[in-house]
């Protein structure tokens, strides 16, 4: 950990965001605490500090952070290292978003100008439960903080899959699906790959920090994809993309590729949706998250803002416990309805009514 940078965010500011007119806050170095009621806006700043930091919302889209009434909102943040950062959205025809950092405009940051924030929020509970793209969408959040050709190939493949959806509609010959098959193949690879490394990382430390969190032998396996490998998936992709074109011509959809696979999460052997329990599935979450925030700091050497939006208020003391555990190494947003972690000399509450 020593050897990791920390881009500490020492002030937020906030116009026109949500239910907040205008709101400035200071940032402790380790621990900041935002209780308040349901409604009181406590998200939206952690929000805005996301925005800042990752140039995107995690809550819909721009135009739905914008407080009713109003036509544009402004988060402007600062750096302990003095650097400033301002994201401003109109929503109007003449300009959209906007970025400025160190007084340099851009329309949108780069893998480089993006900091890396990991967050943890009441839907990430539902990761075992929930549908595929819900886990497939937790993967792609790692990796776009982590590889910086990963949004770029993501992208690239979302878009071909949607032009090859389009001609499939228009009962389209094999021959004119034949360029798209070959991009969907390429960029398909790309991200199965990076997926499927991913998870062996999962793999490798979730059974240790589970046993720590749970205090049980239980054991979680990982899975993701295919039979193919992943020396071999572009081959396979672009034949499965051939062979099921016929099908997919009836469905209106492409029916094969890494916008259909699913990360398997096993609990002693058996699927953890149908065995564990709420409580068993809490832990196999904060695991997975100790693990995301360790991956990204190694690989970015920046230690990344963790942001625990109401999670709280979902987990009882022996997990609120566990999920504490990694507010030790890292610069912490917690919002709460109500004080729900120990106290401490490097936390401090901030209280919306």
């Amino acid at each position: 950990m020593n050897a990791s940078k920390q881009q500490l965010v020492v002030e937020v500011s906030v116009k026109n965001i949500r239910c907040h007119t205008t709101y400035s806050t200071t940032l402790e170095q380790h621990k900041t605490i935002i209780t308040g009621a349901n409604g009181s806006g406590k998200t939206s700043l952690a929000e805005a500090v996301y925005i800042a930091l990752r140039g995107t919302t995690f809550r819909g889209v721009d135009a739905d952070v914008i407080r009713h009434g109003a036509t544009w909102f402004r988060v402007d943040v600062v750096l302990a290292d003095g650097q400033t950062r301002t994201a401003t959205y109109r929503n109007d025809q003449l300009s959209k978003r906007e970025y400025t950092i160190n007084g340099k405009k851009t329309k949108r940051l780069n893998f480089r100008e993006k900091l890396p924030v990991v967050l943890f929020e009441p839907t990430d509970l539902q990761l075992i439960s929930g549908s595929p793209s819900r886990r497939r969408r937790y993967l792609d959040q790692i990796l776009s903080q982590s590889d910086p050709l990963y949004s770029r190939e993501l992208s690239r493949y979302e878009k071909s899959i949607r032009q090859r959806n389009t001609l499939l509609k228009r009962q389209a010959t094999t021959e004119q699906l034949f360029s798209w098959n070959v991009m969907i193949a390429q960029h398909g690879t790309y991200i199965y790959t990076q997926r499927q490394r991913l998870v062996e990382q999962l793999q490798a430390d979730i059974n240790q920090l589970y046993s720590a969190i749970s205090l049980s032998k239980d054991t979680i396996n990982l899975q993701y994809g295919s039979e193919a490998r992943a020396e071999n998936y572009q081959t396979y992709l672009l034949r499965q993309l051939e062979q099921s074109a016929d099908r997919d011509r009836l469905l209106g959809y492409t029916s094969h590729g890494p916008h259909r696979e699913d990360l398997t999460i096993l609990f002693n052997n058996k699927a953890a949706n149908t065995t564990a329990s709420r409580g068993e599935g809490r832990s196999i979450i904060i695991a997975l998250k100790h693990i995301e925030l360790d991956i990204i700091r190694t690989i970015t050497n920046i230690a990344p803002l963790l942001i625990l939006d109401d999670v709280f208020s979902e987990l009882d003391t022996g997990r609120q416990r566990g999920l504490e555990q990694l507010t030790s190494h890292y610069q912490t947003i917690i919002t709460t309805t109500h004080t729900a972690t120990s106290d401490s000399d490097t936390s401090i509450q901030r209280q919306l009514l």
